[in-house]
């Protein structure tokens, strides 16, 4: 008598979401504490809009490319990813803003430099290509500072705001991001990688539609734009990855 055949499906392609507090959901941050949540964020948009997708999370607060070069390869051999969303940038590029309320205004400076940011990011590339997954890169997104300066006037007690406009205001804080995000494009186009331009720019005056009150963390909105941007990029990939392998089900 013949075996019945075996019940057979496909691997689903694995993502694996490599994050900082925005793929927390959270909407304000104090030190390394998540004051406050909103959801569905981005990652939970992405798991009812990909639902054949097995998508896991390594994300933290404050989390830079640094950090993530000394975890990737435990990430890697952990989650055994198909695809890589870097999801990072924010936190490298951002001021360090407590040396900068400490020194009045005279020290702006980045939390990571641009080409440790850079360098960073080849070795997360390296290291994605070696373990076998595709990696897709994204810019990161901006601030508006008169809202971060105003949320952090109130929180240290000190005139933020006139500190930022005297170190160049607004156009300061986006030339300086928009060196972040030439050096996301040089490594995506070194490596291969996919990249995701930043999809919640605003114009002038209508940052409000997209940020949360603390000017940095994104709104319901935010997220959504977010969320079809990176599906995009996801969907792209997931078409680029090889016939699917098959498993038996008992």
């Amino acid at each position: 008598m013949n075996a019945s055949p075996p019940n057979l499906r496909p691997h689903r392609p694995r993502l694996l979401i490599v994050g900082d507090s925005l793929a927390l959901g959270a909407a304000e941050v104090q030190g390394m504490a998540v004051t406050r949540t909103l959801a569905p964020a981005y990652p939970d948009l992405l798991r009812n809009c990909l639902p054949d997708i097995e998508i896991s999370i390594e994300a933290d607060v404050q989390r830079n490319s640094t950090t993530v070069c000394t975890r990737i390869v435990e990430w890697l051999a952990h989650h055994q990813p198909s695809i890589v969303l870097a999801a990072i940038g924010g936190s490298d590029a951002d001021c360090d803003w407590r040396r900068f309320i400490l020194s009045d205004g005279s020290v702006y400076r980045s939390r990571t430099k641009l080409d440790t940011y850079v360098s960073n990011l080849r070795r997360i590339a390296e290291h994605v290509r070696r373990a076998g997954a595709s990696l897709i890169l994204t810019e990161p997104s901006n601030q508006d500072v008169v809202m971060r300066g105003s949320h952090l006037s109130q929180l240290s007690g000190r005139d933020v705001t006139a500190m930022i406009n005297a170190g160049g205001g607004q156009p300061a804080c986006d030339q300086r991001l928009l060196e972040y995000r030439k050096g996301v494009w040089q490594v995506a186009n070194e490596t291969g990688a996919h990249c995701v331009a930043c999809a919640v720019d605003w114009e002038p005056g209508q940052s409000a539609a997209v940020l949360c009150e603390d000017g940095a963390h994104l709104n319901h909105r935010g997220h959504r734009l977010l969320a079809d941007s990176f599906e995009r990029a996801i969907r792209c990939e997931i078409a680029a990855l090889p016939a699917p392998i098959f498993r038996c089900l008992a």
